[in-house]
């Protein structure tokens, strides 16, 4: 090769030594660049996504994906409820599902757990309990929890679709001897609890008089067991109540204030007696105005919920819900007061009413601990529940 030829050669070899080297760092400032446009671009909108969700959204467990798949997202009409009424009822039944999750999964093992005295101490008893997550924000502003019934009267059948959720997978046998109509939204004019009116409750249940909303042995029941609880100075809910015989017997123990949650509208002139139906109640509690509550009480109502009697709109897990919403506003370490009908066996007598017995009671009170009255049990099934601390 000659001098010339191998001058050439040289100079091509640099030239495309060059060429690659501007090409290298071209894809160079190429790639930085995408990659300063991916962060403006994508960055910004992660973090705003990451802003807006929902900060108690849990992710689905397995058991809750299985208690999904068992929900209907469709229904038939039946002899209750017209295609157009079933539909929105499995609707509204499936959001309600959507919600809840595990805390509605009456599938949910059993827990052994010691049965303790107020003061801690355990009894050498167990009771049987499950625990599950709560979304309490959501459940307590939820309004298909508080949901008017789709068909026009309450129905004398559980639906077809919705059986094995009412009845715990199937084993819950149904009774449908005992249908009502009832027509309770439909009073002509709220009760007034006046000064007076109260004032004569009061005196009545000093007196051991007072019949209430049963009769004078249930309302002294209630009264020794509120001698074994802690009631002055403190913050009450009572939830379901036409008559303020429970509101009665807690101002004579000098609770500070009382708080009545009642369906129907109720006008009180009593300063520390205070009503509320379900949808003030949940927007007070949605924007932080409710303050919590030491003692909760609920007397023959649970067994109630989600089965139409009163006009309300048919719920399977219309009790175990009522209940976990009563856990959302109690204070750690407050109590719950119940009573509800309890039964050797568990029955469903449609639309009157639930029998409790070992099947369906652990998921009722889920969360909560059994906790002993000292001394004799005040009767009349009055139970005695606390919020664990942690």
């Amino acid at each position: 090769m000659t001098p010339r030829a191998q001058s050439m050669r040289g100079v091509t070899l640099r030239y495309i030594a060059a060429a690659l080297l501007l090409a290298l760092v071209g894809m160079v400032l190429t790639l930085g660049s995408s990659e300063r446009k991916w962060d403006k671009q994508f960055a910004p909108q992660h973090d705003l996504v990451l802003q807006k969700a929902p900060a108690a959204s849990p992710a689905r467990s397995e058991s809750a994906l299985r208690f999904l798949e068992r929900v209907p997202t469709t229904g038939l009409a039946d002899d209750d409820h017209s295609l157009e009424e079933k539909q929105k009822l499995i609707a509204r039944v499936r959001r309600i599902a959507e919600l809840c999750l595990d805390l509605c999964d009456t599938t949910r093992p059993l827990i052994e757990t010691p049965l303790r005295l107020l003061n801690g101490t355990e009894t050498g008893k167990v009771f049987d309990k499950t625990v599950a997550p709560v979304q309490c924000s959501a459940l307590v502003s939820n309004t298909d929890l508080d949901a008017s019934l789709e068909s026009a009267k309450p129905p004398k059948n559980v639906p077809a679709e919705l059986r094995s959720e009412f009845t715990i997978q199937d084993r819950v046998p149904i009774s449908t001897k005992h249908y009502l109509v009832h027509n309770y939204f439909e009073r002509s004019a709220p009760p007034v609890w006046s000064q007076k009116f109260i004032m004569h409750y009061r005196e009545m249940a000093k007196a051991g008089t007072l019949a209430g909303s049963y009769n004078v042995d249930t309302t002294n029941a209630m009264r020794a067991a509120l001698d074994k609880i802690p009631v002055p100075g403190s913050r009450a809910l009572v939830v379901g109540s036409e008559r303020p015989w429970i509101e009665s017997l807690l101002l004579n123990r000098d609770a500070r204030e009382v708080l009545t949650l009642e369906y129907g509208k109720i006008r009180s002139e009593v300063p520390n007696l205070i009503t509320m139906q379900p949808r003030e109640f949940a927007s007070k509690y949605a924007s932080g105005e409710l303050e919590l509550f030491d003692l909760v009480f609920t007397f023959s109502s649970l067994e109630h919920s989600g089965l139409g009697r009163y006009g309300d709109a048919l719920n399977p897990w219309g009790d175990i819900l009522s209940v976990a919403k009563m856990w959302c506003v109690t204070k750690p370490g407050g109590l719950l007061v119940l009573m509800v009908p309890v039964s050797a066996t568990d029955v469903l007598h449609m639309n009157a009413q639930r029998l409790y017995g070992p099947l369906r009671t652990p998921y009722l009170m889920t969360n909560w601990d059994r906790i002993q009255f000292e001394g004799t049990e005040p009767g009349f099934n009055i139970k005695l529940f606390k919020k664990p601390l942690e």
